[in-house]
C-alpha cells in the first residue's frame, strides 16, 4: 500500500475494519467498499446473506412489548452493522448519510448481485481449510510480511489440498470419516496446520 498499491479482503458490510484494525484504532489509508462482481452462473465467489436482528423468545411473558421494540428498533439505521432488512431504512438518506452515499451504493449493487451459494455442491467444512490459509495472508500482510509470498504459499496450499480431494472417495453423510479426509489433505498441502 505505501508504494500506490491496494490491499483486499472480505468483510461483512458494516464490518469492512474487524479483520485488520484493534477496536478504537484509525487507519493510516484509506479503505473503499467493492461488491464482488456478478459472473456467469456457476463462477466466482458467492457468500450467503447474514442476517442480523431482533427475535422473540417464545418463553418471554411480554411478546408485544418485545414486539413494539424489535419493530422500533428495526426502523433505526445502524442499529445493526450492515445493511437494514428494512427497504425503508436501507433506501432512507438517514442510513445513506451514516454508512456514506458511495458505501450504501455498493452496499446496494452487492444485494441486486447477490445469488445464493448451492450448498449441496460446496460443503462449509471443505472450504475451511481455504479460509484459514487466507486468513494467515491477511494476518501476514498486517505484520508487514510479503504479500506476494503469503499469496503463493496459500495458493500453493489450496492447489495441494484440491488435488488431494479429488482424490480422497468424499461422503459428508460420514462425518467422522469425512472430517478425517479434510484435515489429512491439509496436513498434506501445510504440514504446519492444526
Amino acid at each position: 500500500m505505501q508504494a500506490g498499491q491496494v490491499a483486499s479482503w472480505g468483510a461483512t458490510a458494516g464490518n469492512e475494519t474487524s479483520q485488520i484494525l484493534a477496536p478504537g484504532s484509525t487507519p493510516v489509508y484509506r479503505i473503499g467498499v467493492l461488491p464482488l462482481p456478478k459472473l456467469t452462473e456457476g463462477a466466482g465467489l458467492s457468500h450467503p446473506i447474514v442476517s442480523r436482528g431482533f427475535y422473540i423468545s417464545s418463553s418471554s411473558s411480554s411478546h408485544e412489548a418485545c414486539w413494539i421494540l424489535g419493530k422500533y428498533l428495526s426502523g433505526i439505521p445502524n442499529v445493526i452493522n450492515g445493511v437494514p432488512a428494512c427497504t425503508n431504512v436501507n433506501s432512507s438518506l438517514e442510513w445513506e448519510n451514516k454508512v456514506t452515499p458511495i458505501t450504501a451504493k455498493t452496499y446496494r449493487a452487492a444485494m441486486k448481485n447477490f445469488r445464493e451459494r448451492n450448498l449441496n455442491s460446496i460443503h462449509p467444512t471443505l472450504i475451511a481449510p481455504l479460509d484459514i490459509w487466507w486468513n494467515g495472508v491477511l494476518y501476514g500482510v498486517i505484520k508487514g510480511r510479503s504479500p506476494e509470498q503469503l499469496l503463493q504459499t496459500a495458493q500453493n496450499y489450496a492447489d495441494s489440498y484440491v488435488a488431494c480431494l479429488s482424490t480422497a472417495n468424499l461422503n459428508p453423510q460420514e462425518k467422522n470419516l469425512f472430517q478425517e479426509q479434510i484435515n489429512a489433505c491439509a496436513i498434506q498441502a501445510d504440514p504446519n496446520w492444526q
